[in-house]
């Protein structure tokens, strides 16, 4: 996190929705990434079903527990067609998916996910694919165990860690530019419709 982006955490609530959702989704907000994991308190679910409404961004719930809920938010355009590129879907075959359409992969997933955060085991590599994580650093990651990454930034990084860097340096950027729109006033709804 960079210096810029910790002094404008320090002004805003934690507490709040749109810095939530700024600090967890500004990449996905800003178009640079397909996709990103969201894990907020039961009880803003409502409010960001309406942030999101008739916007490019979905959700789908992963877990639901009394209090928080964990999800996928995603463009699905651009996650659907990053599942079905080559690379990727050759790796989620490996996974055991047979057909890498979106709606036949986010179920099998889910029941995957909520089998690892109940027994701690079996962890399922397919996220890093529906995080949108280049197919190499998740098949390095596997490869390697998780060690020996050549950078550890929004991933471990295993291969083009020049290219990865910059690409984490974009994401910090636009997590900054949002946290700033936020401070200035505007709420999530607006924010997501100047990245449109």
């Amino acid at each position: 996190m960079s210096s810029e982006v910790y002094e404008l955490i320090k002004k805003l609530s934690l507490n709040n929705l749109n810095t939530q959702t700024a600090m967890q989704c500004a990449p996905l907000i800003a178009g640079l990434k397909a996709s990103n994991l969201m894990t907020i308190d039961r009880g803003y679910y409502r409010q960001l079903m309406q942030i999101i409404k008739g916007t490019k961004i979905s959700c789908y719930v992963l877990v639901m527990t009394d209090t928080r809920i964990t999800m996928l938010m995603y463009n699905e355009e651009k996650l659907r067609a990053y599942l079905e590129s080559e690379h990727t879907s050759e790796l989620m075959k490996k996974f055991g998916y047979e057909d890498c359409k979106l709606e036949k992969i986010l179920p099998v997933f889910k029941t995957r996910y909520r089998r690892y955060i109940s027994d701690n085991k079996d962890f399922p590599h397919e996220l890093g694919l529906l995080l949108d994580y280049p197919a190499e650093d998740v098949e390095g990651f596997i490869e390697k165990r998780g060690q020996e990454s050549l950078y550890t930034g929004y991933w471990k990084v295993y291969d083009k860690p020049e290219e990865k860097c910059r690409l984490f340096d974009s994401f910090e950027k636009a997590k900054q530019d949002i946290l700033e729109k936020i401070s200035g006033g505007m709420d999530m709804r607006q924010i997501i419709a100047v990245y449109a």
